[in-house]
């Protein structure tokens, strides 16, 4: 790794024990162990270390820096006001698992329901908020880390489809530098996690049509499981794409088919097993309506006038 981006990760550290104590330091604690796994699998997977371990680096670098602007000076109101409401879910859902909660009130049953928009959130608040306690810093430094991922694994999924170590380089660096992937995966917001499982959807999909392993199809099954309780109604559009491009493959010899066919049948069985199929097909009914839209639509024709 450069010796520049060395200094300035150590830098990076201190100025967040400053910033919040022991909080900070238990956001840099987490961030460093899940960077030396990114770097331990760049080096594994790819010979282009020294530029995707620099550039992953850098873009954690950097959401770390604005995170902690939007701690220190509190723009969470103005960058994702969410991010508080996430704090808060958290809190109440570890707080229930604690035994300090009562888990029977409409309030706590509502927010641990399997099903609706972003449950899945709400678990990943409540299970990082148990283990370090409600903690804004160590939500963004999470989030800012799996925004820095999507680096190198968007340059592995173009290097697939391209096979061209240019434009890989060039796709990183826009997902590294383009700022509305910084200002979303720099707060704990669902947004920064949704596109990283997107794009190792992509690359799980491109690596089954080459070669079946059980790694890539448990990646695959957990990526569309982990999209699915972020945002539901984008996993149709993702399951549709992933089912379409499996069944129609980039081979046409017989085992490349039966791979194929294994491959959609042990997916579909791991969502029917896990009732993820019934989960789906009741959140489509509930909100897919076009009452829930009308609702929508009168409630940001109410709210737009007081905000502008």
């Amino acid at each position: 790794m450069n010796r520049l981006l060395v200094i300035l990760a150590t830098i990076t550290a201190i100025a967040y024990c400053f910033i919040a104590m022991p909080e900070g330091a238990i956001a840099i604690v987490i961030v460093a162990v899940l960077s030396v796994g990114m770097i331990l699998v760049i080096r594994k997977v790819d010979d282009d270390v020294p530029f995707l371990t620099n550039l992953f680096v850098t873009a954690l670098l950097i959401r770390l820096l604005l995170a902690a602007i939007i701690n220190i000076f509190d723009l969470f109101d103005f960058f994702g006001p969410d991010a508080r409401g996430y704090v808060e879910i958290g809190r109440i859902i570890s707080s229930v698992w604690s035994g300090t909660m009562d888990a029977s009130t409409p309030t706590t049953r509502f927010l641990m329901r399997i099903g609706g928009p972003g449950w899945g959130m709400n678990y990943f608040s409540g299970v990082l908020y148990w283990a370090f306690g409600p903690n804004m810093l160590v939500g963004q430094a999470v989030s800012s880390f799996f925004g820095a991922a999507t680096v190198p694994t968007i340059y592995w999924c173009a290097k697939s489809v391209f096979g061209n170590q240019r434009v890989s380089r060039y796709s990183a660096i826009c997902i590294a530098f383009f700022p509305s992937m910084i200002v979303w995966s720099s707060q704990f917001l669902k947004d920064g996690f949704i596109i990283f499982f997107l794009i190792l959807t992509m690359m799980m999909v491109l690596e089954i049509q080459k070669k079946l392993n059980p790694t890539s199809a448990a990646l695959l099954i957990f990526s569309l499981l982990a999209i699915l309780s972020l945002r539901f109604y984008v996993f149709y559009m993702v399951a549709a794409a992933v089912f379409g491009s499996i069944v129609i493959g980039l081979g046409t010899t017989t085992s490349s088919i039966l791979r194929r066919v294994l491959v959609v049948l042990i997916v579909s069985g791991a969502f029917m097993y896990l009732g993820l199929v019934q989960t789906a097909t009741s959140d489509f009914d509930r909100f897919a309506s076009i009452e829930r839209f009308e609702n929508s639509r009168f409630g940001i024709a109410c709210v737009l006038p007081f905000r502008y």
